[in-house]
């Protein structure tokens, strides 16, 4: 073609693609919350439906309890599924240039669930964080937190009552989040588990994030230990 519209053409041509790759993203989040939106959905009405049949003011306070406990899982299964179609849509060559501490991330996730974990009175689960010096890593920082949040939240979630969890960093760009909570030989990663313990979209997210920037995540468990979840990230040059 004529030099004179070579450029015109590659933006055109990439214009094509994002917008398919837009369309890619939107389908794929209309089938997925057609799906999960059932469940949790289904629920809510269950619950209201109790509260109308209560015979007792402790009855229906405790069904509009849990209507609005399923009412919360849904807004947070809307900003997980929101989550997912924005990952579908980002480039990873874009992103191979972004990097940010794993370190302070990890400490800043590891402090907002201490004051979550206060807030909705969990007594039960004590949270420490062990890491020290900045560790650049090749990540975009929100999406890091992403990752870190979902891997506690998947801890405290399969974990059971009376729970030990301890996030470290380490300086070759690994992070470990460990728990000494329930086992389950293969815990949360079948497809059963995920139907048994919720919509099984944290770890999907994990695993989608990661795969932009090329991390690597592990599960070791063992019934006098715990799970141990491992993502090794990629040092960044400084």
């Amino acid at each position: 073609m004529p030099r004179e519209v070579e450029g015109g053409v590659e933006k055109v041509n990439d214009l094509l693609i994002r917008f398919s790759s837009s369309l890619d993203a939107l389908r794929n989040f209309t089938s997925n919350a057609s799906h999960q939106f059932r469940t949790p959905l289904a629920l809510i009405r269950t619950h209201l439906e109790l509260a109308q049949r209560a015979e007792t003011p402790d009855e229906k306070s405790e069904a509009i309890d849990n209507a609005n406990k399923a009412v919360g899982e849904a807004e947070r299964l809307m900003a997980q599924m929101l989550l997912l179609a924005r990952i579908d849509t980002l480039s990873r060559d874009e992103l191979s240039k972004e990097t940010c501490d794993l370190n302070a991330v990890a400490r800043d996730v590891c402090e907002e669930f201490v004051l979550r974990l206060s807030a909705t009175k969990r007594s039960d689960v004590q949270l420490g964080f062990e890491g020290e010096e900045p560790v650049i890593v090749q990540a975009r920082d929100t999406l890091l937190k992403e990752v870190v949040r979902n891997l506690i939240d998947n801890a405290i979630v399969h974990g059971g009552e009376n729970l030990t969890i301890d996030v470290s960093v380490r300086e070759e760009g690994l992070l470990e989040v460990k728990d000494d909570g329930v086992f389950f030989d293969g815990r949360s990663l079948s497809d059963k588990n995920h139907r048994q313990s919720g919509n099984g979209l944290g770890l999907r997210i994990v695993r989608d994030i990661l795969n932009l920037f090329d991390g690597n995540l592990r599960f070791e468990s063992s019934v006098r230990s715990g799970t141990l979840a491992r993502v090794l990230f990629k040092r960044a040059r400084v």
